[in-house]
């Protein structure tokens, strides 16, 4: 069964972080540095996590390699001694861990850590189902971010993962992959008429009945909608079948639909069945679809 855990503290006093950074490489000696290196589901979580703050309008983490050492060695620390906590081996906390591994700042800072799951994505939306996690992926405050996936297949959950997180960018940081790949723009609906039809009616005196044409998108509108439109003959003729008629159509928020409407002139003349047309133009926050919607004028006499 996946497992999963967060940690976060916020900005410390810089006393406290200044007196942990002085007593840690005496008690623990810091690794050297090294240029930041990501497995390739280690790269797909970054891509994930950077692409998810997009959508909130968060800044993207830089992978920092004090705080990606931390984490590495963190999952592998679990994975190769079957255990799972933010406490390690060590008996550090995560905070003491990161400042043995160099990222000492005094500045907000955190970790996820998981076990279970293979892939970056399962660990993602196990984390983001998780508010406490979900909370350290969307922390504005952090700037940078560890990241460290590991196996045993020995231990209990086989697969661990770690991320460290950080409020201050240090040197040798580097953009995240999910820089470069920002979530796709919201989709602009298609605006579209539809076709009616009506029978004509009867009058000696040229009175008129109301048709009415939907103009509509396919999912609720998320800000509104406008279109032009205006009538246009076929066989039917302005005036003499159908009033001429022009305006803007709006579909509110929220909605998928309005009706336009188009007045049709009754009469007492056998004819065949006439058409006229409807034609969308100019769209606001839409495209157009299907822009022509034809009215036909069914007779009954």
């Amino acid at each position: 069964m996946p497992h999963a855990a967060g940690l976060s503290r916020r900005r410390g006093s810089a006393v406290a972080f200044l007196l942990a950074a002085l007593l840690v490489p005496l008690l623990v000696p810091s690794p050297a540095r090294a240029a930041v290196t990501l497995g390739p589901d280690e790269a797909a979580f970054c891509t994930l996590i950077n692409n998810y703050r997009a959508t909130k309008g968060l800044p993207a983490l830089m992978v920092s390699p004090t705080a990606t050492n931390a984490s590495g060695w963190m999952s592998s620390d679990m994975a190769a001694k079957n255990y799972f906590s933010h406490t390690d081996s060590l008996g550090r906390d995560p905070f003491q861990r990161m400042g043995a591994f160099g990222y000492n700042f005094s500045t907000y800072k955190g970790e996820n850590i998981a076990a279970g799951n293979a892939g970056a994505q399962a660990t993602f939306d196990q984390w983001k189902n998780s508010s406490g996690h979900n909370a350290n992926m969307l922390n504005a405050n952090y700037k940078v971010i560890g990241i460290g996936r590991a196996y045993n297949a020995s231990a209990t959950y086989r697969y661990y993962w770690t991320t460290d997180f950080g409020g201050a960018v240090d040197s040798g940081s580097v953009p995240c992959s999910g820089n470069s790949t920002p979530p796709p723009p919201p989709s602009v609906p298609a605006v579209s008429i539809a076709d009616v039809s009506v029978v004509e009616g009867n009058s000696n005196i040229g009175a008129t009945k109301a048709v009415k044409f939907k103009v509509s998108i396919p999912t609720a509108a998320t800000g509104s909608v406008k279109v032009n439109f205006a009538t246009a003959g076929g066989s039917a003729s302005a005036g003499a079948d159908y009033l001429s008629g022009s305006g803007t159509a709006t579909i509110k928020k929220g909605s998928t639909s309005v009706m336009v409407t188009v007045r049709v002139v009754k009469d007492r003349v056998r004819e065949p069945d006439e058409t006229f047309t409807v034609n969308l133009s100019a769209p606001v926050g839409a495209t157009i679809g299907d822009g022509t919607g034809v009215g036909t004028i069914v007779n009954d006499d």
